[in-house]
C-alpha cells in the first residue's frame, strides 16, 4: 500500500507496518492505515505499537463510504466509535471531531467527553 500511496505523491510521516502508520500527501490528506490479520470468527486482529492485539468486531467491516466519489469500504460508525473507547486510548481534538462528526451524521452514541465537546462547539 505504501508503494501504491507514493505513487499518488504521500510519503510514510509516521510509524510502519507491521503497526499502525501515517501516509500524508503535499495538500496535507492523511491516510492513517491499520493493518488487519482476520481471525476464523471474521474479527480483525490488529497489532499495536505497543505489541498488544485489538480485535475489531467482524461486524465492523461492512461500512462503506466515498472518497472524492469513488466508494469504498471502511468500518462501521459504531465499530469507529468503540475503536476509540479503549481504556487507554487518550482524545485529541481531531478524535473529538471525528467522533462528534459521526454523531451527527449516524447518531451512533459516543463518550459523554466528547458529546458535551460538540454541544459546546455547536450550540
Amino acid at each position: 500500500m505504501i508503494s501504491e500511496l507514493a505513487e499518488a505523491g504521500y510519503e510514510l510521516a509516521a510509524g510502519a507496518p507491521p503497526t499502525n502508520y501515517v501516509l500524508l500527501d503535499g495538500a496535507g490528506r492523511q491516510v492513517d492505515v491499520h493493518p488487519v490479520t482476520f481471525d476464523a470468527n471474521g474479527n480483525g486482529v490488529y497489532r499495536m505499537s505497543n505489541g498488544g492485539d485489538w480485535a475489531f468486531p467482524a461486524r465492523g467491516f461492512s461500512g462503506t463510504g466515498s472518497v472524492e466519489g469513488h466508494a469504498v469500504r471502511c468500518l462501521t460508525a459504531d465499530v469507529q466509535v468503540i475503536c476509540h473507547n479503549a481504556a487507554d486510548y487518550q482524545f485529541d481534538e481531531d478524535d473529538h471531531r471525528d467522533l462528534w462528526a459521526l454523531h451527527e451524521r449516524f447518531g451512533v452514541e459516543v463518550p459523554q467527553d466528547v458529546a458535551d465537546w460538540g454541544r459546546s462547539q455547536c450550540c
